[in-house]
């Protein structure tokens, strides 16, 4: 049978007795025990000794620790470091950069309250997380406007996070990403009608999606416009087919310089009209405009919309043309944008 450690050592004191060894067993354990408690006090005094001398370097000396600016350090060592940089050449160039250059604000690393809101109301949801059923398991959580500290039962969440979060963006009011032609319409709308009414001549270059632009409602909304705006229109589409054209690289432009302010620091984007105002932060030829979605909504009944497309007759050969235009009412689709131009200087000279 295995013996346990306890049973072990009383077999081995056993053993010391009876060969008479017991006593001076006693005396040698007794010894290292005392020489072990001194090691400690030691150890412990020389902590102590090296935390009075490190105070006593870091006391700090208003009389010594302050420059003729009036600006104070936290220890005579931190003085005599900045003293000693001041002296010396390429330091002192380095320091009137720093002190001349100005200075970057730093925007706060805030969330809306409208969010943490959203987020509380649907944590505390019973089919998301379930309370403790324990009722003393509190804890208490402090309000960071008002410091004040309430008393909460805690909740434990009923899925993964990652599970909860998905659910969480469905639930939550986003920001409309949809691209349909009742948002095209909405956002062409907004653009031409701030157009003066000096210019008389429109075109618009896009890319060719059969989905988006190239169809019978955007031939629809070109007849609208020019009655509306009083304006001429020509609508013309590169070649290369969706995400490959030129009129690409101005949104990738757009994207790649609010990326950068947010990685540098000094922009915050949590939703688009963040985004518009981080991008029109900085000079461009490119304007960024925010559309709220209340504003789309009154624009759509304004323009009836639904009206507009379910009346929007059929352009022949739509697909396989590079420009659409408007003449008596009609939509002509052309195969090239030049035979569009010429098109419309015979038909008008």
């Amino acid at each position: 049978m295995v013996l346990t450690n306890a049973e072990k050592k009383q077999r081995y004191i056993e053993k010391l007795k009876a060969s008479g060894r017991y006593e001076a067993f006693k005396k040698k354990k007794a010894f290292v025990e005392k020489c072990r408690q001194e090691r400690i006090k030691e150890e412990w005094l020389l902590k102590k000794r090296q935390a009075k001398t490190s105070a006593i370097v870091t006391h700090l000396d208003p009389g010594t620790t302050s420059n003729c600016l009036g600006q104070v350090y936290n220890a005579k060592s931190a003085l005599s470091k900045a003293t000693k940089k001041v002296k010396h050449k390429n330091d002192r160039n380095d320091i009137i950069v720093a002190v001349t250059s100005p200075k970057k604000e730093m925007p706060a690393k805030s969330i809306e309250t409208d969010v943490i809101n959203a987020v509380l109301c649907f944590y505390e949801r019973d089919d998301v997380s379930r309370m403790s059923p324990n009722m003393r398991d509190c804890r208490n959580f402090k309000c960071p406007d008002t410091g004040v500290k309430t008393l909460k039962p805690i909740r434990h969440l009923t899925y993964k996070l990652n599970d909860v979060y998905n659910m969480f963006l469905k639930h939550i009011k986003k920001d409309e990403t949809s691209h349909t032609k009742d948002e095209i319409a909405c956002y062409l709308y907004s653009i031409i009608s701030k157009i003066p009414a000096s210019v008389k001549t429109l075109k618009i270059w896009s890319d060719g999606p059969n989905n988006q632009f190239k169809n019978r409602f955007m031939g629809a909304l070109i007849k609208l416009f020019q009655k509306m705006l009083n304006i001429q229109i020509f609508w013309n589409f590169f070649a290369a087919s969706h995400g490959k054209g030129v009129v690409d690289g101005i949104g990738a432009t757009v994207k790649t310089r609010v990326r950068r302010l947010v990685k540098s620091r000094r922009a915050i984007v949590e939703n688009s009209k963040d985004f518009a105002k981080a991008f029109n932060s900085e000079t461009s030829l490119i304007d960024v405009t925010h559309m709220p979605a209340a504003q789309a909504a009154k624009i759509r009944k304004d323009l009836d919309l639904e009206e507009v497309f379910a009346s929007a007759p059929p352009v022949p050969d739509v697909f396989f043309c590079h420009q659409m235009q408007c003449v008596n009412d009609k939509i002509i689709a052309f195969p090239t944008s030049r035979e569009g131009y010429d098109y419309y200087r015979k038909f008008n000279f």
